[in-house]
């Protein structure tokens, strides 16, 4: 029992949720999107997991951007919807990192 409880209580969204890392990584989203001139190529921001969900909000609001969640096939958390949101025509992939490329699988 005392391994599930570990695997429940993470400090996954602690670390990348401090108010300094926080504002530092949006910070530096916006800076690159804004240096490569793509502000004005997509209107929404696609998040899917925990670590998109803390910053897709974020940046949508600083952007002025749709937000759109999307569960991954099969799932069925929280909702019986795989979009939730606003999906327009061109968008990004907000993730927390990027790894595997499962979050896009």
């Amino acid at each position: 029992m005392e391994e599930f409880k570990e695997a429940l209580f993470t400090d996954y969204l602690g670390e990348i949720s401090e108010q300094e890392s926080l504002d530092n990584n949006l910070k530096l989203v916006y800076d690159s999107l804004y240096r490569h001139k793509l502000i004005n190529t997509f209107s929404t921001i696609v998040f899917s997991g925990m670590g998109g969900a803390l910053y897709a909000p974020l940046l949508a609001y600083r952007l002025k951007k749709y937000i759109c969640g999307v569960r991954k096939k099969g799932e069925k958390s929280h909702s019986i919807y795989t979009l939730e949101g606003r999906l327009g025509k061109d968008y990004i992939i907000c993730d927390d990192m990027i790894c595997t490329g499962k979050s896009i699988d």
